[in-house]
């Protein structure tokens, strides 16, 4: 008898032991990260999560920043303190991060590591430019931080940012391929070459350039130059009527754009520069002034 379930016990664990594969299952409710580099489309859609992330856009509480609309607040009264400002997106930069010290350690199709790389090092630029327009030198983080690191980074000086900013974008500029009018939205190499110009104006203004240091606006004249005959070359330019600017998205004016198309990605700002009656909801914000508005008298006047 002994014997008997001596074998029955063993020929149990053998066979519970044959089914590890079948208990070991993946969590079918997420993506794994090490999946991601070794698969075209999981790739592609975290860089649409890094475009969603990151592309400009508005909101209706830009409205109390402009005197041109009722309201205001400490921006336009000139009454900012050092709480008046809170953006932070380190966030998002993390996830930028996360695919530049992992995407090569995948298989990707080289073409394909190339160009979502470019994309990836434009946007670090973008939102790092747009934290030292804000502050000046901010913590400059290049890896994904670990919970054992020392998350209390030092601030970084502002020249060490903006070498970091200007070095990403000749990367990005590298990497991203040509682009021209009517394109699906993605930024490419003319965004990069633009960008850099605008960051190199500010560079060079009084803002921070407080000694005028020639070098600077000659860097900043340069590479708009450089973006301006790029894109002049690949079809870019002032769109020929402005009336009809409006009506028409992707036209030779757009190099740096955030599409919406419903119900994907939608907003109501359009809807709330109505009247409080007439704008859906939308709680009447923007609402401009009446000099504004004879701005752009209607054709009967």
């Amino acid at each position: 008898m002994k014997i008997y379930r001596a074998i029955t016990v063993a020929a149990l664990g053998l066979a519970l032991g044959g089914c590890h594969d079948i208990l070991d299952l993946k969590d079918l409710t997420a993506v794994n990260e090490t999946d991601v580099w070794h698969d075209a489309e999981l790739a592609e859609a975290y860089v649409s999560r890094i475009y969603a992330d990151n592309l400009p856009g508005w909101s209706t509480g830009e409205a109390g920043m402009s005197d041109e609309s009722p309201g205001g607040g400490s921006y336009m009264y000139g009454q900012l303190t050092e709480n008046s400002v809170n953006y932070w997106p380190y966030g998002q930069i993390r996830r930028i991060n996360i695919l530049l010290s992992e995407i090569d350690k995948g298989s990707l199709d080289p073409a394909l590591v190339r160009r979502l790389k470019g994309e990836a090092l434009f946007f670090r630029a973008w939102r790092y430019w747009e934290m030292v327009k804000r502050y000046g030198g901010v913590p400059l983080i290049l890896e994904p931080q670990d919970l054992t690191d020392d998350l209390l980074v030092t601030r970084a000086p502002t020249s060490v940012v903006m070498s970091q900013i200007i070095a990403d974008l000749d990367s990005a500029i590298a990497m991203l391929p040509d682009g021209s009018p009517g394109n699906d939205g993605r930024v490419h190499k003319g965004t990069a070459m633009a960008l850099k110009g605008r960051i190199l104006l500010y560079y060079a203004s009084p803002q921070f350039n407080r000694t005028d240091d020639p070098q600077r606006w000659q860097a900043a004249y340069e590479a708009n130059r450089q973006a301006r005959d790029y894109l002049a070359g690949r079809g870019f330019g002032l769109y020929s009527d402005f009336e009809k600017l409006w009506f028409d998205e992707m036209n030779v004016e757009v190099i740096f754009v955030r599409r919406y198309s419903y119900p994907v990605s939608t907003h109501n700002w359009a809807a709330a520069t109505r009247p409080l009656d007439e704008s859906q909801g939308a709680t009447g914000a923007n609402r401009p002034t009446l000099g504004l508005v004879n701005s752009f008298p209607m054709k009967d006047g």
